[in-house]
């Protein structure tokens, strides 16, 4: 996931806290210590790493993100 600006650009000084949700079939910085089941994680230079499993079951999942300072913003991924 990108932090962009409003011209679309990527914020390499962003470390906003992201929290991210998801609706569906399933349930950055290479150095963080936050764990990967977490529902939000820092922004590493203007990215933030989301790691999504799916189970056995197709359907699609809806991934959210949000930060108190950003606009929020989703992306539907396709389970077969």
């Amino acid at each position: 996931m990108a932090i962009k600006d409003a011209k679309g650009r990527v914020v390499p000084t962003a470390d906003n806290l992201v929290t991210f949700s998801f609706e569906g079939p399933g349930n950055g910085n290479p150095n963080s210590h936050e764990p990967d089941k977490a529902s939000q994680r820092m922004a590493f230079n203007g990215y933030c790493m989301v790691l999504v499993q799916a189970d056995r079951q197709a359907g699609e999942i809806r991934l959210k993100a949000d930060s108190e300072t950003l606009k929020g913003n989703e992306v539907v991924i396709k389970i077969e």
